[in-house]
């Protein structure tokens, strides 16, 4: 993005117009400007003799012919006006652009240092005067604001003697990209517009959205919409549980933080630093990220488990009548956006809710106790190939998290056994939900096509597969017997108890579907796992780390999720008791490099990626990406759990992370 002048006299010219300049609302530009130049200004310029050329960097001369005998150094600072503290991605360092500024936002731009033939020089003896995306500025320090879009902006300043008038000019160039930040971190006002374009973003239809902001705005529903088509179908996860985890859930969040900047163009997706909160609360659920002008209460009081305060109570879940029309055999899939009281939810999930749900455990007890720690962090951060961190970004990073806040539990009592109680109470846990999913893909439970509330509404295997098929093969083939291994020479009553009991998930909160993304919380989730990628990629390129990029997923994971694809196409419709054609060797779409991201035209060039090329795109030092994030450390692991990330073998013993799968 930068803009070549035909010769220095341009550049001179330049900065002594001050007319005719606007700030540009479409990307970096310099107007037309008049030429200064003289006979007199050329003789003294081929006296002198223009020796050092042209430099573009900060902090490198731009020399005038009055100046051209002496040696000096401008240094320049960039600092947006509402966070005086800086960046700590551009303190420490990890990104390769020394100013930053961000759109819409208001930056001071000052004379950071200036020498002369390395004499420190005191500004208040010369006069200051700045060029800035085509604003001029007089005075030691600019205030300026870039409405445009993101990218690099060539700026200048000159400095002039008061009493000699010599001048000395530098050329500096303002990379102007998106900062997004940790939630807390936020200022009050910042953290408002933020929340007033998410609301909007809930309470706005897309046709009434795009009339009022533009093609890149799209409804929670849309976004909903979008999950549950890549997560909530019955032949594979498309989403989760590959290596199309990462483009995948980086591209959704960047599509809706364009989504909130067409609603408030000066509004960053913000991140939520939920490790973090293991140190600063003795409950994670103390955590500010739950009050109700924030995202709302975690563990709602209430028997249908409804967020019931603040903003986000209001909110209902979408009708799913739109979404009715689907033809299986030609997706090979039954249709993954429709539940049985018509909602627009995962269509295995019979919570009769209109509202958002959460709960803080499944069915009554917790496989987790608090969010991710800095060691499961670090032990992700610490692998040595892509590959890896894939798995471990799929699932012990911040797979949990979709878990405490999700929730399920029983709406009724639909199953009691003397055994289970007794013997087979462990069954209640994240591993149901997980197991369930695997029969429900593999057409073994089936789930009712319409319910009413206030009547029983389960999922349920049908006798006929427990006859023909037998217990012991549905659980060998959803993988039971590789957790639970001391099962495979239960009697025929007991196996029958247990598919009983994993033929039905209950209810199940949002952040535990495939339907995740319509509870709020979904969204400053992932900026965790792109910052431990990201600080990967960083080391890489700074020679600190070795890191095999070859994309891909470990095929030895143990984890439930369903390997392969399951073709439904067989199947005429859901009442159907015909049997998918499931085959472990089967390419499940949404995974592969080569694959295309449902998500594009981030620049508003019509450009779109496939997983590889979006890898790609997403580099921290990539000066097309529009954003950048705040840190790409973990600082706080280094103070509060002795574990620095930068610093750390990958050969780390301190714990073998557990991925049991996504439960998407």
């Amino acid at each position: 993005m930068l803009y070549p002048y035909e010769s220095i006299e341009e550049r001179v010219g330049l900065l002594n117009n001050k007319t005719n300049h606007v700030v540009s609302d479409s990307g970096p530009k310099i107007l037309s400007y008049s030429k200064y130049i003289t006979a007199g200004f050329l003789m003294i310029g081929v006296v002198f003799g223009l020796t050092n050329g042209l430099r573009f960097s900060i902090g490198y001369n731009l020399r005038t012919i009055f100046d051209v005998a002496e040696d000096f150094n401008i240094q320049v600072s960039v600092t947006n006006v509402n966070y005086p503290d800086g960046i700590q991605s551009v303190k420490s360092g990890m990104i390769p652009w020394s100013e930053i500024a961000e759109p819409y936002k208001e930056h001071i731009a000052h004379i950071k240092e200036f020498k002369i033939k390395g004499a420190l020089q005191n500004i208040d003896n010369f006069n200051v005067e700045w060029l800035i995306n085509g604003m001029s500025y007089s005075g030691n320090s600019a205030l300026f604001k870039i409405a445009g879009t993101t990218g690099l902006y060539r700026s200048f300043v000159k400095i002039t003697d008061k009493i000699t008038g010599f001048e000395y000019s530098s050329e500096f160039s303002i990379m102007l990209k998106y900062v997004r930040r940790e939630i807390r971190s936020l200022t009050e006002s910042d953290r408002k517009a933020y929340f007033d374009a998410l609301y909007t973003m809930y309470t706005t239809d897309d046709v009434t959205g795009q009339s009022l902001y533009g093609e890149k705005f799209h409804s929670a529903a849309w976004y909903s919409h979008a999950h549950l088509a890549g997560a909530g179908t019955t032949d594979c996860d498309h989403w989760h549980d590959g290596a199309g985890i990462v483009p995948h859930h980086i591209g959704i969040t960047l599509a809706v933080e364009q989504t909130l900047q067409s609603i408030n163009p000066a509004v960053s997706i913000v991140y939520w630093e939920y490790s973090l909160d293991n140190y600063l609360y003795e409950d994670w659920q103390q955590s500010p990220v739950f009050n109700s002008d924030w995202f709302g209460e975690n563990m709602p009081r209430n028997e249908m488990h409804e967020v019931s305060e603040g903003m986000w109570s209001k909110i209902n879940i979408p009708d799913g009548s739109s979404y009715t029309n689907w033809d299986i055999s030609s997706s090979g899939s039954l249709n993954p956006f429709v539940n049985s009281y018509g909602q627009l939810r995962s269509p295995w999930n019979n919570n009769p809710s209109q509202k958002i749900t959460r709960y803080n455990s499944t069915y009554g007890s917790s496989t987790y106790s608090s969010t991710p720690a800095c060691f499961t962090l670090n032990k992700c951060y610490s692998s040595s190939k892509l590959s890896d961190m894939n798995d471990c970004i799929n699932g012990a990073t911040h797979g949990p998290v979709h878990i405490i806040i999700g929730g399920a539990w029983d709406k009724e009592d639909n199953f009691y056994d003397p055994l289970y109680d007794t013997d087979l109470a462990f069954l209640d846990s994240t591993k149901r939900v997980l197991f369930f999913k695997m029969m429900w893909r593999q057409g073994y439970t089936r789930c009712p096509i319409t319910c009413t509330v206030g009547t029983p509404c389960l999922c349920a295997v049908p006798s006929v597969f427990l006859e023909k098929v037998g217990p012991y093969k549905i659980l060998e083939d959803i993988g039971f017997f590789d957790y639970y291994s001391s099962y495979e020479t239960s009697d025929i009553a007991t196996l029958t108890l247990i598919v009983r009991r994993l033929e039905d998930p209950g209810a199940v909160g949002e952040m535990l579907t495939s339907s995740a993304s319509f509870d709020p919380t979904f969204w400053p989730l992932h900026g965790t796992i792109e910052r431990i990628l990201g600080l990967k990629r960083i080391q890489l390129k700074l020679g600190k780390v070795e890191f095999d990029e070859t994309w891909g997923y470990p095929t030895s994971t143990k984890e439930i999720a369903l390997r392969g694809r399951c073709d439904w196409s067989v199947v005429k419709s859901a009442e159907d008791l015909t049997l998918p054609v499931c085959s472990t060797e089967a390419v499940c779409w949404g995974h592969q490099a080569d694959d295309r991201l449902e998500f594009g035209n981030f620049l508003n060039k019509n450009d779109h990626y496939t997983n590889s090329e979006f890898y790609t795109f997403v580099d921290p030092w990539n000066e097309d990406l529009p954003y950048i994030y705040d840190t790409y450390d973990f600082e706080y692991c280094e103070t509060y759990a002795d574990i620095s990330f930068t610093s750390t073998s990958s050969t780390d013993p301190r714990l073998e992370l557990e991925n049991i799968g996504s439960a998407m």
